[in-house]
């Protein structure tokens, strides 16, 4: 565990559901977050794979636009560079920038 990480849970009101997740929380939440919907609680513990998998398609969608740029596949290129935007804009948001 990196330091500053933890683990702690996410669990929901409604079921008692658990899953654990494992972050840099600063806020003591007694161990634990707790949800009214299974759904919300199942997102939180799966958000630090979520950003990490957002980071790698950042890198290869990027890679991407530069291979269609060389082959001269605009389109391609437009229809990533689309893509990307989306991508850079949930990765700004994650991150406290937007």
């Amino acid at each position: 565990m990196a330091e500053g990480e933890r683990d702690w849970t996410a669990r929901s009101y409604q079921d008692g559901s658990m899953w654990q997740v494992r972050g840099t929380s600063h806020v003591n939440f007694g161990g634990g977050l707790y949800f009214s919907d299974p759904d919300d609680a199942r997102l939180i513990a799966a958000a630090p794979e979520l950003y990490e998998m957002t980071k790698l398609l950042e890198q290869l969608v990027e890679y991407e636009i530069r291979r269609d740029a060389a082959r001269d596949d605009d389109e391609g290129a437009r229809l990533k560079t689309a893509t990307l935007n989306r991508v850079r804009a949930a990765l700004a948001k994650a991150e406290g920038r937007e």
